[in-house]
This record gives C-alpha cells, sequence and structure tokens, in this order.
C-alpha cells in the first residue's frame, strides 16, 4: 500500500510497534489468571481425590462397628445359651429362648449388613484407586502446564523490553504534538487499530462516514484529522 504522507508513514509505524507491545502485555497480563484457573483445578482434583478417600474410611468404620456390634450380639447369645442350660422354669426357658431368636435374628441381620459393606467397599476401593490414578495423570498435566506457563511468562517479559525499545524508538519519528493527539485517541478509542485509512468517505476503523470536511482534510499531507464518529486518526491510502 502506497503511503504519500511521511507522517502517517511514521505515525502507523509507531501504532504498528505499539499495537505488538500492547498484545504482549495483554499476553503477560493472562498468563496469571490462567495459572490460577489450573491451580484451582489442581484443588478440585485433590479434593475429589479426599473426597472418595474419606467415602472409603466411613464405610470401613461402618463395617467395623457392625463387626463389633455382631461380636457382642453373638456374646450374649452364647450367655443365654448357657443360662438356658441353668434354668428349672419353664417361663424362665421360654423367655430365654426368645432372646436366644432375637439375637440370632439380629446377628443374621448383622451378617447381611456386612456383605452389603464388603461388596460396596471393594467396588469403592476400586473406584477410589481407578478416580485417583486419573486425577493425578490429570494433576500432573495441569502442573506441566503452569511450568509452560511461567516459561512463557519470562519470555513475555523479555519481548516486552524489546518492544518497548522500539515504542521509545518510533515514538521520537513522530513530532510531539502528533504523538499527544495520538495517545489521547488511544485512551478514548476502546481498541486498536487507533490510525485508520479512509476509503471512499468512510472510516476504516468505525466505518461510518464522515464530513465532506474531514475528506478534503485527510487528502491533504501533513495535516492530522479524526473521525467524526469514532475520534480515530485517518489517513488517505492513496
Amino acid at each position: 500500500m502506497r503511503m504519500p504522507d511521511p507522517l502517517m508513514e511514521k505515525l502507523l509505524a509507531l501504532q504498528a510497534e505499539d499495537t505488538k507491545y500492547d498484545h504482549s502485555q495483554n499476553r503477560l497480563d493472562q498468563i496469571p489468571r490462567e495459572v490460577e484457573e489450573l491451580e484451582n483445578r489442581i484443588q478440585d482434583e485433590l479434593g475429589a481425590i479426599e473426597q472418595v478417600r474419606e467415602e472409603v474410611k466411613e464405610k470401613e468404620v461402618l463395617r467395623r462397628d457392625l463387626e463389633t456390634e455382631a461380636g457382642s450380639e453373638k456374646e450374649d447369645l452364647l450367655r443365654y445359651r448357657n443360662q438356658q442350660l441353668a434354668v428349672r422354669k419353664s417361663e424362665e426357658y421360654q423367655a430365654l429362648e426368645h432372646e436366644i431368636a432375637l439375637k440370632e435374628s439380629r446377628i443374621s441381620e448383622l451378617d447381611d449388613e456386612q456383605l452389603e459393606i464388603l461388596v460396596a467397599l471393594d467396588d469403592l476401593r476400586e473406584q477410589r484407586d481407578r478416580e485417583e490414578k486419573e486425577r493425578r495423570q490429570s494433576i500432573e498435566e495441569f502442573k506441566r502446564h503452569i511450568g509452560q506457563l511461567h516459561q512463557h511468562q519470562e519470555v513475555c517479559r523479555a519481548e516486552l523490553e524489546g518492544l518497548s525499545a522500539q515504542v521509545r524508538q518510533s515514538e521520537t519519528e513522530v513530532p510531539q504534538k502528533i504523538s499527544q493527539v495520538y495517545e489521547y485517541v488511544k485512551s478514548r478509542v476502546s481498541q486498536a487499530p487507533y490510525v485508520v485509512p479512509l476509503r471512499d468517505q468512510q472510516c476504516g476503523g468505525c466505518f461510518l462516514r464522515v464530513s465532506y470536511e474531514v475528506v478534503e482534510g485527510v487528502r491533504r499531507a501533513g495535516e492530522l484529522h479524526r473521525c467524526d464518529s469514532c475520534g480515530r486518526i485517518l489517513y488517505n491510502p492513496g
């Protein structure tokens, strides 16, 4: 693209270096957020691992409680049977027979519950081992990505130093008054580009028509004119 106006050539060169710098700075600013997100995901994975472990522990405690209760019931059953051998009265014998039946029924229930818990424990332990392996792999992948981001962060910082020097060099090529206008436009316009071509009386930034006076002004080299609508600096692409 032919650029007949030396002033605009310098301003566009400044914008090009400025845009590179802003892009690199934005990327650098984004890295800590990405690292934080990955660290949160690591904590989520660790939390999920701990949750399954706790479920296993709860089942194991319940199994031990049932085992203890069953042992106590069996001791009572044995005591009732021994007492039954010593009684002489029929009503006492029948009362113990009733207690023995209750104990046997409860022991049977406890045995069934223990069996269910053991089956559930086996499944839960298998799930725990499988999920923990998968989640550990995810955690290692997140850590690897975090390491890459930290490396990229250092690259961006070094790159910014070089780009900053290039921006300063380009700024020296632009008259201070023009540079001030450029900085003002940057502060008012939401995103680049800030210096755009004027084609068919349309702004190359917002694509709205500009006034005839602006069109005529842009056609004259060495002058600075801005879009009536968005405020961007306009140049004649030739």
